[in-house]
């Protein structure tokens, strides 16, 4: 049933608070034990806090841990190099749908974007260049690069924060500097949901 996917970077040491760290967490429970904590963490909370994005995101099951990239407990390095490409990669989301508009307003021979822009939305000639490729993919792009959270958004940061999470799209600079530090506290996984 999962139609969409989104990539989540997560603090995690918040959800193994009865634990003295995340690697005695990960000891104590093992690999599957401690994803699908995780996982149901932030499927209760996405759930909970945007039921406009999220209508229904699947249950844990084993086969969802094929679903973990990384988690910092087992491997720093791994979560670092992600954290170092992921601005990177929002920002080249945003590239990739502007070149799109862009290619239709050159082989269009539009005057400027407006105009580009303007045909997608009145769908004059969608040959090609449905709406819901082009513009709402350029949308979803530019709506990540406000940190805006929407059906469809490439990634998400959960930040365990001491008043709650916080959520972000862009990672600022201060969770950049914490994962570098504590990469054990962090995981990376793939969310499907519909």
């Amino acid at each position: 049933m999962a139609s969409n996917g989104t990539k989540i970077l997560m603090k995690v040491n918040e959800c193994f608070s009865d634990y003295d760290n995340v690697q005695e967490a990960f000891v104590d429970l093992g690999k599957e034990e401690f994803c699908r904590k995780i996982y149901e963490n932030a499927r209760d909370d996405l759930l909970e806090h945007f039921p406009d994005v999220f209508d229904w995101i699947e249950h844990f099951d084993s086969s969802i841990i094929n679903c973990f990239g990384a988690l910092g407990v087992e491997d720093a390095q791994a979560i670092r190099e992600i954290v170092e490409r992921w601005n990177n990669d929002v920002f080249s989301e945003f590239k990739n749908n502007l070149n799109i508009v862009e290619n239709i307003m050159n082989e269009k021979g539009m005057p400027d974007l407006f105009s580009a822009f303007k045909w997608l939305a009145e769908l004059k000639e969608p040959k090609g260049y449905p709406y819901d490729t082009a513009l709402y993919n350029f949308r979803k792009s530019v709506a990540g690069l406000d940190d805006h959270i929407e059906y469809g958004s490439q990634c998400m940061v959960v930040y365990g924060a001491d008043y709650g999470n916080e959520y972000f799209v862009l990672l600022p600079d201060h969770i950049i500097e914490e994962v570098d530090s504590n990469p054990e506290n962090y995981v990376f996984f793939w969310l499907y949901y519909a």
